[in-house]
């Protein structure tokens, strides 16, 4: 990643963090502190399962001009399923908690989960990113 980039995604899981730990503040006319909760962890999931699906494509792509050696990929690909993993306990979670809540049952918050999922992509982004891996506009390796 290039300086800029870096930044940008420094920005971006700043303000992932920002509304996990607050929630958003829009649109919240008649919900409850639980469902902006239950919305924002959504949002936040989905942004990350999409990064983490473009960083393996770009990963693959690399590989494929020969960019990175196949055991780079490997342990990319290792990176990724721990982080595939992760988004998919804490998305499974997430629907059980919005299940219960919309019954009006107590649950146990996701919250853990979903931090560490982001946890476990950020992993992702710092092996990929650790073999001079770039990503420009259009999602291309270089």
């Amino acid at each position: 990643m290039t300086a800029p980039q870096r930044t940008l995604a420094a920005l971006a899981v700043a303000l992932l963090v920002g509304l996990l730990a607050t929630g958003c503040p829009y649109h919240t006319n008649g919900r409850s502190p639980a469902a902006d909760a239950w919305a924002t962890w959504g949002v936040a999931l989905e942004t990350s399962a999409a990064v983490y699906e473009q960083t393996m494509i770009s990963a693959g792509g690399a590989y494929a001009a020969g960019l990175i050696t196949a055991a780079q990929l490997e342990e990319v690909r290792e990176a990724g399923r721990l982080a595939q993993h992760s988004l998919r306990a804490a998305k499974t979670a997430l629907g059980y908690y919005g299940e219960a809540r919309a019954r009006g049952e107590q649950a146990v918050s996701p919250a853990a989960l979903v931090l560490a999922a982001h946890a476990d992509l950020l992993e992702l982004l710092r092996v990929a990113s650790g073999y001079g891996l770039t990503y420009p506009p259009g999602g291309q390796p270089r």
